[in-house]
């Protein structure tokens, strides 16, 4: 009886050894497994997939240009804009500015989104002239237009530029080429929002410079006033303009 009872007791011992041995050797195998290099490189894949979505997805809001027209189709608007030259001269649109934007949209033609109508604003000119010219390419058409600049940028409303500026806040104009873009309702109605092609216009979607329609531009009357860094336009203006030169048309605002 004795040994029957000296033998279950040894029994019990050795199951309970065994037992602890092998839950033991399971959490070994669960926190080597936690500690593998599969598992350790899972996260870090994540995290630089997820940095990479976020990097693409900054640049596309960075770089929103609208999508470039058919090569042949821009090669045969800069044609056109090439020989029409002399007839826009003639119509009123200052010579250096219009050789200097065609020699822009000539190198440049593979950016163009638009191939409907040009842009130029003279911004050493006052802004109770009519500055603003858009060239439609087909029919060569020319329309001049009043548009006002920015209040930074003439703070005593002379209704001359005396200074640009790229930099948020500043209230003023910003120089150079642009490519206009996508229209959209805003506070001022039907607008146009544009990208800076240079480092003098860089911010210009930033800082929400578009062309919007304004009431205080009424040049017809002597009264035009000054915006946000914005180069608007009439509100019975604003229509034509959107509807001529939205979705990547060329814009070149010339200043000293």
């Amino acid at each position: 009886m004795r040994m029957i009872s000296f033998l279950f007791i040894s029994m019990t011992l050795l199951s309970c050894i065994q037992g602890r041995a092998d839950g033991q050797k399971a959490a070994a195998q669960v926190t080597k497994e936690e500690k593998s290099p599969e598992a350790e490189a899972k996260p870090a894949e994540d995290t630089v997939q997820k940095t990479t979505d976020e990097t693409l997805k900054g640049e596309e809001e960075e770089n929103p240009l609208p999508p470039p027209e058919d090569p042949e189709e821009v090669k045969k608007a800069y044609s056109l804009l090439l020989k029409g030259q002399k007839s826009y001269v003639k119509k009123g649109v200052p010579a250096a500015l219009l050789q200097r934007t065609l020699d822009y949209f000539g190198s440049h033609q593979h950016i163009i989104g638009s191939v409907k109508a040009i842009g130029i604003i003279d911004y050493t000119r006052s802004s109770l002239q009519k500055r603003f010219w858009i060239i439609n390419i087909e029919t060569g058409r020319v329309t001049s237009l009043y548009v006002a600049h920015g209040r930074g940028s003439d703070p005593d409303d002379e209704h001359m530029v005396k200074t640009f500026s790229n930099v948020e806040g500043s209230l003023a104009t910003s120089k150079g080429f642009f490519l206009t873009s996508e229209r959209y309702i805003g506070d001022h109605g039907l607008a146009m929002k544009m990208d800076g092609l240079e480092e003098t216009n860089s911010n210009a979607r930033m800082r929400d410079i578009v062309i919007h329609g304004a009431a205080y531009v009424r040049g017809e009357l002597g009264k035009v006033g000054r915006s946000h860094g914005c180069p608007a336009v009439a509100f019975k203006d604003i229509a034509r303009v959107v509807d001529a030169m939205e979705d990547g048309a060329l814009l070149y605002a010339h200043g000293n």
